[in-house]
């Protein structure tokens, strides 16, 4: 890792005490809310209906049901007043428990709403649910004297905004609004990113200590799950295992299998989704299993590192994600013909409540489209090489990520664990 980096210690663990200065979770969402108001203030938006659940969150502190569909509980927020006098509409079976442990919320203000249930409750019910929501919303506009002010709303599909608009409501789409909001960090926010990590190096230890020639991708990746939730993360979103040839080309979103780890075989997880206070993590390291790694191994690592390195030296605020994007490949260096057949391998994106935030790079998006950079931003950057070659019936790649968190100087990695090499489990080396 580069050597200017600050030093990433974590110095608390995960629990709330009263004899440190640790997370202070109540300052996190007046902070978060604040910022919130500010933004609508400056767009000219009274209120805003937060039903994207990160949004939702970010806004109230309050988290939806895991069962829920978006929109099936929202948050309405002014832009002048206090936190407490935030509106939240629960999806009316996990209000029920729920109502008794949000205390920074008025009681009168945490209410319970109709459920759709993903849509399966059918079209007619669901007309009648978008309906019955702006309904309720203008009220509460009414009550305040604000319904012939500007609404944001951060997600306007489905007939929102015809519902809103026949009712005389004039709405804004406030999606742009709360994501480049949401992507500048607080105090406490970088705190979560930081803790979510090391509970990651925790499952990353115990899946090390078992992996070995014979075990099986997702026995692994238990063992990571199990690790994560038994030491603080909130939520798991996946332990991407990937071994042998699951690892060229790079196979997103599909893995764990059953596949059975052999001696010689490269290895790589991510650990992504995992969350600490709702924060995520994206986290990559590559591994060797049953023999030291080949010269060509090797090889692929060392242009995976530097290609992540060679984008992540340039990361400071000011700049924009095609500065950081124009120091990736083209997608020739992977034999592809097109930057949205890479867009994976060389790939940039801020993190945070959501597992995809602003801003995103790659070459594909950020040279024809670039999105500033700035200080407390929290911004994964993950890169892959390796060959495929399905005539001579041998493949193989690695992969790298880390989370930077930019900052006055330029950037620190928030993730402890080394990358400059290959890892070797030593207890899984037989030759």
């Amino acid at each position: 890792m580069a050597v200017d980096e600050v030093r990433k210690e974590v110095w608390h663990g995960t629990m709330v005490v009263d004899w440190q200065g640790r997370l202070d979770v109540d300052r996190m969402r007046r902070e978060r809310f604040a910022k919130a108001q500010a933004a609508m203030k400056e767009r000219g938006m009274a209120a805003l209906v937060a039903m994207i659940p990160a949004n939702k969150r970010y806004t109230t502190g309050v988290r939806s049901g895991i069962h829920t569909g978006a929109g099936e509980s929202f948050s309405l927020v002014f832009a002048e007043g206090q936190l407490e006098d935030s509106i939240v509409y629960e999806e009316a079976t996990t209000w029920v428990p729920e109502h008794e442990h949000i205390t920074w919320i008025k009681p009168e203000n945490h209410r319970p709403f109709h459920s759709h249930w993903s849509h399966g409750t059918g079209t007619a019910f669901y007309e009648w649910w978008v309906k019955e929501l702006a309904s309720k919303v203008r009220e509460d506009l009414s009550e305040r004297k604000l319904e012939k002010e500007k609404l944001g709303v951060d997600s306007l599909g489905a007939g929102i905004r015809a519902a809103f608009e026949a009712l005389n409501i004039t709405v804004v789409d406030a999606f742009d609004m709360m994501m480049e909001t949401r992507s500048i960090k607080t105090e406490d926010e970088i705190y979560c990113m930081k803790m979510a990590g090391a509970i990651v190096d925790i499952a990353f230890a115990e899946m090390i200590e078992a992996l070995r020639p014979g075990r099986r991708e997702n026995e692994i990746s238990a063992i990571g799950h199990a690790a994560l939730l038994r030491n603080g993360a909130e939520a798991v979103g996946a332990v991407s295992v990937r071994s042998g040839p699951n690892t060229a080309p790079n196979y997103l979103g599909r893995m764990p299998t059953d596949r059975i780890i052999q001696p010689g075989d490269l290895v790589f997880w991510d650990i992504f989704g995992a969350r600490y206070l709702g924060y995520h993590t994206c986290y990559y390291r590559t591994f060797k299993v049953g023999t030291k790694p080949t010269q060509q191994e090797k090889d692929w690592y060392k242009r995976t590192r530097d290609m992540l390195y060679a984008a992540v030296a340039v990361l400071k605020d000011g700049i924009t994600t095609a500065d950081v994007a124009a120091k990736w490949p083209e997608a020739s260096y992977w034999g592809r013909g097109h930057e949205m057949l890479v867009s994976g391998d060389a790939l940039g994106h801020g993190q945070g409540l959501g597992q995809y935030e602003y801003p995103v790079i790659t070459r594909d998006n950020s040279l024809r489209f670039p999105q500033p950079i700035k200080k407390n931003m929290t911004i994964a950057m993950e890169t892959w090489f390796g060959q495929t070659d399905t005539e001579h019936g041998w493949r193989g790649g690695c992969r790298l990520e880390n989370i930077w968190l930019i900052t006055e100087k330029g950037h620190e990695n928030l993730y402890a664990m080394p990358d400059e090499e290959i890892i070797c489990p030593p207890h899984a080396i037989y030759v």
